[in-house]
């Protein structure tokens, strides 16, 4: 797991999910959208309500998601996973 910063200006609006239309990307060179992504926010930020419980790993990242965009940059531990059980 590695602690990653996401700037303010990271966030982007999209019509994927109606309850959280906003989406960054964070990126990590060796990700692959077969892969399996965990994340963990700040207590702080978790306790909100701002940001989805799901993420979505994609070739060169991992996605997160949140009802309105932060004002300011978050930090986010973040894992990866590959393969079954």
């Amino acid at each position: 797991m590695r602690a990653v910063k996401v700037p303010s200006k990271a966030w982007q609006k999209i019509p994927k999910y109606s309850d959280y239309p906003f989406m960054a990307k964070i990126p990590i060179e060796k990700a692959t959208s077969d892969m399996f992504p965990y994340t963990e926010f700040e207590k702080e930020d978790a306790e909100s309500g701002n940001f989805a419980m799901i993420c979505e790993s994609v070739n060169g990242g991992v996605l997160i998601y949140a009802k309105e965009k932060p004002e300011k940059e978050i930090k986010v531990n973040v894992a990866l996973y590959t393969g079954g059980i």
